[in-house]
């Protein structure tokens, strides 16, 4: 039964945009904002870590962001005294556009709500 969830969260993407026609893959930025502790300094230093994806469209690419970013803020919450804090992310088409603020509002509150679902499940 996990393994069948772990599945469900990997095609979550898919199942996400069901569309006919195929699209061509377009590009995407990700970048998660987080400030990571120097255990020199004892402080936390602000990072942006940011790469280029592949995806069909603008739901997918930002299902992949919000993942990469909870991820990132489950973690934290794990360890007693975090390495890092997940401050936010965004997702950016090619041109720069806020991929969120392309997308309802509707979409945006369920992928969000369905990968945490998902997350506490597994």
């Amino acid at each position: 039964m996990r393994k069948m969830k772990k599945v469900l969260l990997l095609f979550l993407p898919i199942f996400i945009s069901c569309s006919h026609v195929p699209e061509k893959p377009k590009m995407y930025t990700i970048k998660i904002y987080r400030d990571d502790y120097n255990a020199q300094t004892k402080k936390y230093i602000p990072k942006v870590f940011e790469h280029i994806i592949k995806c069909e469209n603008d739901t997918i690419a930002y299902n992949k962001g919000y993942i990469e970013y909870y991820v990132g803020v489950s973690g934290e919450k794990q360890i007693d005294f975090p390495l890092w804090k997940t401050k936010s992310f965004i997702v950016q088409d090619a041109s720069g556009a806020n991929v969120k603020l392309k997308l309802p509002q509707k979409v945006v509150d369920s992928i969000e709500s369905l990968v945490q679902r998902l997350s506490h499940e597994l």
